[in-house]
C-alpha cells in the first residue's frame, strides 16, 4: 500500500465499465496503456441487501490479463488530473486527423466513381470500413498474442488437449486477436461431448464480447477445435468435420443504424463470406451450424437448393458491406425480413435466439 499517485508511465493496463469504454480511450489515448472494457454482470454486495446490482466485471478482466503475464499487481484509483489530455491537440495530432480525414475522402470518391461505372468497389469498402472503424493492431496487442502463442499448447487431432469439463477451454483461449494471419487452431478431447457443451464454449466467450472471432468445429465424438481469427474475419477454421459455429464480434457504432437490419447491428447476420463459406463446404454444415454474438446466436440450416445463388451472392456481397457504412440497399430491417431474404437466395432456414434482455 502507497500513499502517493501511480505515475502514467507505471501503468500497464486500465479496466473500465464498458459503458465508459470510449470516453476512457479518448481521454487516456495519449497515455502508452492498454484500455480494456469490461462487461457488466448481476451481483451482490456484501452488506447491502437491496440487491442484485449490475455491476463492471472486473475480477474476470484481470484473471485473464494474469494468464497472459504470469501475474499482476492492481491499483484501484483516479488517476492524477495531471494525466489528463490537455484541451488543445498537438501540430502532430493534428496532422495525423487531417490525414486520417484525406485517406476516408479519397476512398469513398474511389467507391462513387467505380459504382458509377458499374464496376465492383467491394475493396475500397473494405479499406474504408477499416479506415472508420479502427480495425488495427497495437504493438501491445501483438505482444500479448505472440505471448500466448508461445506459451499456448501444442495440439492436434491426432494429439489434442485433455480436458474433463468444457469450462477447461477458456483458460487455453488469448485475449487478442490473431493478427498474424495464419491458420491457429488448438484441438481438444473431452468424452461424451455434447452439442450444449460445444454450445456452452462459444456462448462463454461471447458475453465478454471479443474484438476477435473464434470458430468451433467437431471432428468427431470426442475431439473438437478452436479457429482463431482476427478481428475482421477467421481463416483459421479448419472445415473439415461438423462446422458448430463462429463468433461474431460487435464493437462497431454504426452510422443510421435505425434503418439496418436488427440482427446485423446485433451481430447476428451472416456475413457474405459466411454465405460463401456455407455453400462451397455444404457438407460440414449440413446438420446446421451457429452465428454467437453478445447479443444472443442465430441457427442456420440448409433446407432446399435454390437454384444457382451466384448473382444473388455478388449482389449481396456488394450490398453487405454497404451496411457497415450506415446503408442499406438490401432494404431489410426485421428478422422476419431477413430470413425470408436468405431462405429465398440462398435456401437456409435462420432461427433467432436472443439472450434475455435484448431490446430487438
Amino acid at each position: 500500500i502507497i500513499g502517493r499517485d501511480i505515475k502514467p508511465e507505471e501503468i500497464d493496463y486500465l479496466i473500465v465499465d464498458r459503458a465508459n469504454l470510449a470516453l476512457a480511450q479518448e481521454t487516456y489515448e495519449h497515455l502508452p496503456l492498454k484500455i480494456v472494457g469490461a462487461e457488466s454482470v448481476e451481483a451482490n454486495i456484501d452488506g447491502l441487501y437491496n440487491g442484485p446490482y449490475i455491476l463492471p466485471n472486473y475480477k474476470d478482466k484481470i484473471n485473464q490479463i494474469a494468464q497472459v503475464e504470469g501475474s499482476i499487481w492492481c491499483h484501484i484509483a483516479r488517476l492524477p488530473v495531471e494525466t489528463y489530455p490537455e484541451e488543445a491537440t498537438t501540430k502532430e495530432e493534428d496532422s495525423k486527423s487531417q490525414r486520417d480525414n484525406e485517406v476516408v475522402r479519397k476512398l469513398r470518391d474511389k467507391i462513387t466513381v467505380r459504382e458509377k461505372a458499374g464496376g465492383d468497389a467491394t475493396k475500397e469498402k473494405i479499406a474504408l470500413i477499416e479506415q472508420l472503424h479502427v480495425i488495427h493492431y497495437t504493438d501491445e496487442d501483438k505482444r500479448i498474442f505472440d505471448a500466448w502463442l508461445e506459451q499456448a499448447p501444442e495440439s492436434s487431432i491426432e494429439n489434442p488437449i485433455a480436458i474433463n469439463t468444457i469450462e477447461d477451454v477458456a483458460k487455453f483461449l488469448p485475449q487478442q486477436g490473431n493478427y498474424r494471419d495464419e491458420k491457429i487452431n488448438l484441438f481438444f478431447k473431452k468424452e461424451d461431448l455434447s452439442p450444449d457443451e460445444l454450445r456452452a464454449i462459444l456462448e462463454k466467450f461471447s458475453q465478454s464480447n471479443p474484438d476477435f472471432e473464434i470458430s468451433v468445429v467437431r471432428h468427431n465424438d470426442a475431439i473438437f477445435s478452436v479457429g482463431i481469427g482476427d478481428k475482421a474475419r477467421n481463416r483459421s477454421t479448419i472445415l473439415d468435420g461438423e462446422y458448430f459455429g463462429h463468433y461474431h464480434p460487435t464493437q462497431f457504432e454504426f452510422e443510421n443504424k435505425e434503418i439496418l437490419p436488427n440482427c446485423f447491428v446485433l451481430g447476428l447476420m451472416p456475413s457474405a463470406g459466411d454465405i460463401k463459406g456455407f455453400l462451397k463446404h455444404a457438407e460440414t454444415v449440413k446438420d446446421g451450424t451457429r452465428i454467437f454474438s453478445k447479443n444472443g446466436y442465430i441457427l442456420i440450416k440448409p433446407i432446399s437448393e435454390a437454384g444457382d445463388p451466384s448473382k444473388t451472392l455478388d449482389e449481396f456481397n456488394r450490398n453487405y458491406f454497404d451496411l457497415f457504412l450506415g446503408v442499406n440497399n438490401l432494404g431489410l430491417k426485421s428478422d422476419e425480413a431477413v430470413a425470408d431474404y436468405f431462405k429465398k437466395s440462398f435456401g437456409f432456414d435462420i432461427e433467432f435466439h436472443y439472450s434475455e434482455g435484448v431490446k430487438i
